[in-house]
């Protein structure tokens, strides 16, 4: 699918959203959190964040992250397949970045697939550095997580 990605905007999650990030979560995960889960996840918790990036009205990418005291932590990012490796995961993960930068993060942290070597690849081309291994954390296939992390610069 071709887009300019100058045209990607990405801004809060809004109670309209969560439908369609429900069914991206289908699409992409073998265990997708719920459209419940991702509405409680922003709503009742205060330190949690949710983004999404769109194309005109179309989410195309969203990520959830929780920013607690000087840690910001990833905990679900993901883009629609007709646009990964345009840029759209680099921009999406620039912003968040940026955005626990402004709320005074000093280190980030994520768990990703060990076979997910595209978004690994992401993650260390941003400076992520391998931090440990959660043994079968996922379930639908078992697999371990690879936790990455990264020290802010300037936050």
């Amino acid at each position: 699918m071709d887009f300019d990605k100058h045209s990607v905007v990405i801004r809060a999650v809004m109670n309209t959203d969560f439908n369609r990030i429900a069914q991206l979560e289908k699409d992409i995960f073998s265990e997708p959190w719920s459209k419940e889960s991702l509405q409680q996840f922003c709503e009742q918790n205060k330190c949690s964040e949710g983004y999404v990036c769109t194309i005109g009205d179309l989410i195309i990418g969203y990520a959830f992250v929780w920013i607690v005291m000087d840690e910001l932590h990833i905990a679900n990012i993901a883009v629609d397949g007709q646009y990964r490796g345009k840029g759209v995961g680099r921009t999406l993960m620039e912003f968040i970045l940026h955005r626990g930068k402004e709320a005074g993060a000093v280190s980030v942290y994520l768990e990703v697939r060990a076979s997910n070597h595209r978004a690994i690849n992401l993650y260390s081309s941003l400076g992520f550095q391998f931090s440990g291994i959660r043994k079968n954390y996922y379930s639908h296939p078992r697999e371990d997580a690879i936790i990455m992390s990264k020290e802010l610069q300037g936050a």
